[in-house]
C-alpha cells in the first residue's frame, strides 16, 4: 500500500525545548513507529525587528531553514513581526491580520499532502488554509492556553479558534478538562482526548544506590527533604506564592528540609525577591537540559505545580513516572493524572492548604502509580486509529 502523506505542524521556539515542544516531538516518534514511516514536521517561528529584540534585550536569532532532534528533521516556518504586528498579537491578541496573509502564503507548500496534523493555534490556522485551498483533512491538537485563555482575549480569537475546530477532520486534547472546556467554544462532535505520555524508558525510579549517586551529582543534600517547583517561572504558573508556601513548610521541617526552583523565565528576579523576603534561601538551577530531568526528578522527594491554569503539564507525568510525589492546583489535566487528593483548589486559604498538603504528602512517603493511559505508544495507536480512514494502516 502506498505511503500517506503526513505533515506535523507545530509552533515554537528550538531554543526552548520545554512543555510542547517535547510533547510534539516525543508523540510524532511514536506516530512513526506505529506508521512504519516518519511524517514531515514543521515548526512556525517568529521572529522580531531589530527596536523589538533591543527593548525585550534579546539577541538576533540564526534563522536556520531546519534542524534536527532526535532523528526527526524539522523544517523551520520563519515569520517575521512587524512593529505593528508585535503590538497587534503580543497586546491586543488580534492575530487575524497578523497570520491569515503569511499563513495563507505558506500553504502553497502544502500541496499533495493526505494529511496535516497540527497543534495550537497558529499551526491550526494554517492547516485549516491547506483545507481550504486543496481540501486535505487535519487535525488540531490543543495544549491548554490556546482553549482555556487565547479564544477569551477577545471575539476575533474565539471566532477563529471555534470556525478551526468545526472545519478539523479532529480535535485532540491532552486533558478531559480542556475537552469540556472547548464545549464552549464550539461544541462539536469530532473530539477525542489523546493524553501527553512519557518514555518509561527514560523516566523511571532510580534505586536507592543510584539516586544517592545522582543527589551527589548534583549537589543534593542527601540526608534532608528536597522539594522543587519544574517549570517556567511565568505568571501563569502561580511561582510567586511558592517562597511563602516554602516558608510555612520551612515552619514544619525547620533545616531539615531543601528547596529547588529549575526553570526560567520572566519572572526569576520577582522569584527571587520573594524568596529573600520569606527568608527562603532556595537553589535555582536554571535552563537545565531535557536530558537532565529524569535525573532531577529522582533527586527530589516532592515536585510542586500551583498553576492558575493548565493543560496537562508534562512535569506531573514525569514526576510520577519516576516515582516521585507530587502536589499541584486543582485546574485543568493536573488532577488526571495526579488524583484530586494530591490538588488544592485556588480560593481563600490556598497558599496555607497547599503547603500543608505538602507536608501530608511528605510525611506520609507514600507513592502514586502513573496512571496507566499517560503512555505514548498508547496515544500513538489510538491517533492511529483515530485516523486510519484518511491514513491506511502500513
Amino acid at each position: 500500500m502506498k505511503k500517506k502523506r503526513i505533515a506535523v505542524i507545530f509552533e515554537g521556539n528550538d531554543e526552548d525545548r520545554k512543555g510542547m515542544f517535547n510533547a510534539v516531538v516525543q508523540r510524532t516518534l511514536h506516530l512513526k513507529k506505529q506508521l512504519g514511516y516518519t511524517p514531515d514536521v514543521y515548526m512556525i517561528q517568529t521572529y522580531e525587528p531589530w527596536i523589538i529584540r533591543l527593548l525585550g534585550h534579546t539577541r538576533n536569532r540564526e534563522r536556520k531553514p531546519s534542524f534536527e532532534i532526535a532523528g526527526l528533521t524539522v523544517t523551520n516556518i520563519w515569520q517575521r513581526f512587524s512593529i505593528t504586528d508585535y503590538c497587534l498579537d503580543r497586546f491586543l491578541h488580534y492575530r487575524k491580520p497578523v497570520q491569515s496573509h503569511f499563513l495563507k502564503e505558506q500553504a502553497e507548500r502544502f500541496a499533495g499532502y493526505d494529511l496535516v496534523c497540527a497543534h495550537s493555534f497558529r499551526a491550526g490556522f494554517l492547516a485549516k488554509s491547506v483545507h481550504e485551498r486543496f481540501g486535505t483533512p487535519y487535525t488540531v491538537t490543543w495544549h491548554g492556553s490556546d482553549i482555556h485563555r487565547f479564544p477569551f482575549a477577545n471575539k476575533f480569537c474565539f471566532k477563529d479558534t471555534a470556525a478551526i475546530m468545526e472545519a478539523a477532520f479532529r480535535n485532540f486534547f491532552v486533558s478531559r478538562n480542556l475537552l469540556e472546556l472547548s464545549d464552549r467554544i464550539a461544541a462539536t462532535p469530532n473530539k477525542d482526548v489523546l493524553y501527553n505520555g512519557v518514555d518509561k524508558s527514560v523516566f523511571h525510579p532510580y534505586d536507592a544506590t543510584r539516586r544517592r549517586e545522582t543527589q551527589r551529582k548534583y549537589g543534593i543534600d542527601t540526608d534532608v527533604k528536597n522539594v522543587a517547583y519544574v517549570g517556567n517561572f511565568y505568571r501563569i504558573k502561580n511561582v510567586l506564592c511558592l517562597p511563602e508556601v516554602f516558608g510555612i513548610m520551612r515552619g514544619q521541617y525547620g533545616e531539615n528540609i531543601n528547596f529547588y526552583f529549575i526553570g526560567s523565565g520572566k519572572q526569576e528576579s520577582a522569584l527571587r525577591e520573594e524568596c529573600r523576603r520569606w527568608g527562603i534561601d532556595a537553589a535555582f538551577l536554571l535552563n537545565l537540559a531535557p536530558e537532565d530531568m529524569p535525573d532531577v526528578y529522582n533527586c527530589m522527594d516532592l515536585i510542586v505545580l500551583p498553576s492558575l491554569n493548565e493543560g496537562l503539564p508534562l512535569v506531573a507525568v514525569e514526576a510520577a513516572a519516576c516515582g516521585t510525589m507530587f502536589v499541584g492546583s486543582r485546574v485543568g489535566g493536573i488532577p488526571e493524572v495526579a488524583g484530586e487528593e494530591n490538588t488544592v483548589p485556588h480560593g481563600d486559604g490556598f497558599i496555607r492548604e497547599f503547603a500543608e498538603l505538602c507536608v501530608r504528602r511528605l510525611n506520609s512517603g507514600n507513592i502514586d502509580p502513573l496512571p496507566a493511559q499517560f503512555d505514548w505508544d498508547a496515544t500513538a495507536r489510538k491517533e492511529l486509529e483515530i485516523i486510519s480512514p484518511v491514513i491506511p494502516i502500513r
